[in-house]
């Protein structure tokens, strides 16, 4: 199996519109799954649901690159890093 790997850079509307269009495709392949029709949805449903689970991995802020953990701590303890409040 090949793999590839690669990032995108998206802003917030751009990644409000692709959560839309992957949330609306996950809904058709759950409809098509309940009609009788496996293939390809059941494929296409995981690949839906792994791409939403990691949309939020790597957040880049103008003050640098932190992970979902390392935000949800900065939260957390309300300690963000200069120039975190300039986003």
């Amino acid at each position: 199996m090949t793999r590839l790997i690669f990032s995108i850079t998206l802003d917030i509307g751009e990644l409000e519109t692709l959560e839309r269009a992957l949330s609306h495709y996950q809904a058709v392949c759950e409809r098509e799954i309940a009609n009788g029709a496996n293939w390809p949805f059941r494929a296409d449903i995981e690949t839906v649901q792994h791409l939403l689970s990691k949309r939020y991995d790597w957040i880049h802020t103008t003050a640098g690159t932190f992970s979902r953990t390392q935000l949800e701590e900065m939260a957390r303890t309300g300690q963000f890093p200069d120039g975190f409040s300039d986003i």
